[in-house]
């Protein structure tokens, strides 16, 4: 990377709470700042460069202002800073918009992360067989201490079934979901079992 060049710092971070940059509310305050009105051209807009000394000329079009701001960068980025305007020197929004993305991923990839207890991604998967699962089988239940029939479960076999359909690896729950799932079902059990004892019996009269 040539010594030279100049990137604008981005912030990812949320510490403005709920600032806004000034391009919120004034999208062309950085070209309002660096450059003045210039006469006409063929009846054509034009600007004069502040930064050059009043001595350049340019299109008024908002991209080639901004791209000629190339040449400022450092009191355009000083600028940008102090009256917190995202940059808008070409190249600056796609690095922006970039940095959010990958932040976001970041925290998604996180939150999977704290979701599932992934499996070691350098550890070889053992290659199947009867004897090698039936082996397997016997360690859970010993290593767990599962009644001697768990596996003939019908909960137990629809588990390895659904398993064995996986064609990229099983994302194994956590104990963190574990706990979520069990404390839903048994509020939904317990749900559907008020709904099935609520029923009114009509006292006989006398």
């Amino acid at each position: 990377m040539h010594k030279d060049v100049q990137v604008q710092p981005i912030d990812i971070s949320d510490d403005e709470g709920d600032v806004k940059p000034l391009n919120a509310s004034n999208p062309i305050a950085d070209i309002q700042h660096f450059f003045t009105d210039a006469p006409r051209e063929n009846n054509k807009p034009r600007k004069f460069c502040n930064p050059c000394g009043g001595g350049k000329v340019l299109s008024a079009e908002h991209t080639t202002l901004r791209r000629h701001m190339k040449k400022h960068r450092g009191i355009y980025y000083k600028w940008a800073k102090d009256n917190n305007f995202d940059s808008m020197i070409p190249g600056d929004p796609a690095m922006r918009k970039k940095a959010a993305e990958d932040a976001k991923k970041k925290i998604q990839q996180t939150q999977m992360d704290n979701h599932f207890e992934k499996e070691d991604p350098t550890t070889k998967p053992e290659r199947y067989s009867d004897e090698a699962f039936s082996a397997a089988t016997t360690e859970w239940i010993v290593q767990t201490n599962q009644p001697i029939q768990a596996s003939e479960h019908p909960s137990f076999k629809r588990m390895i079934n659904l398993a064995a359909q996986a064609t990229r690896g099983i994302a194994i729950p956590s104990r963190k979901q574990n706990r979520r799932n069990i404390l839903r079902m048994f509020k939904q059990r317990m749900k559907k079992l008020k709904k099935r004892l609520n029923v009114r019996f009509d006292l006989p009269s006398h």
